[in-house]
Parts: structure tokens; C-alpha cells; sequence
């Protein structure tokens, strides 16, 4: 199980378990406090409304 947060400028955080790389980080590490998405700062993307659910978790981006 995995959490996830919208800053209000955009940027993606996620903690929890990530032994299948669910967390977006590229790599299967889990982690207990929130870490950027580094993927879409470096892609130029920002977060603007994320659904998770119980396998999955979905993130509408916009280009900056």
C-alpha cells in the first residue's frame, strides 16, 4: 500500500511499500516519507490529480 501527495506547485510524493516499483522512484525500495517523483520534474510534467486504487494509481499530468 502506497501514498501519494500533490504539492500545490505540482510536484508528486509518494511513500509507503514499493516492492514492485509502484512508488515511481526506479527502483522496488519502499520508503516511510514522502519522496519526489524525480521522472516528471525532469520531464517537465506536474501533477494535477491522481486516483489511486487498491493495485494501482493514476496521475494526470500537465506539460509545464
Amino acid at each position: 500500500m502506497g501514498a501519494v501527495l500533490v504539492a500545490g506547485d505540482g510536484e508528486l510524493y509518494t511513500w509507503g511499500w514499493g516492492k514492485y516499483g509502484q512508488l515511481g522512484h526506479g527502483d522496488n525500495s519502499s520508503s516511510d516519507r514522502p519522496r519526489r517523483v524525480e521522472h516528471l520534474v525532469a520531464e517537465g510534467l506536474r501533477a494535477q490529480e491522481v486516483v489511486c486504487g487498491p493495485w494501482n494509481t493514476y496521475v494526470c499530468v500537465l506539460e509545464q
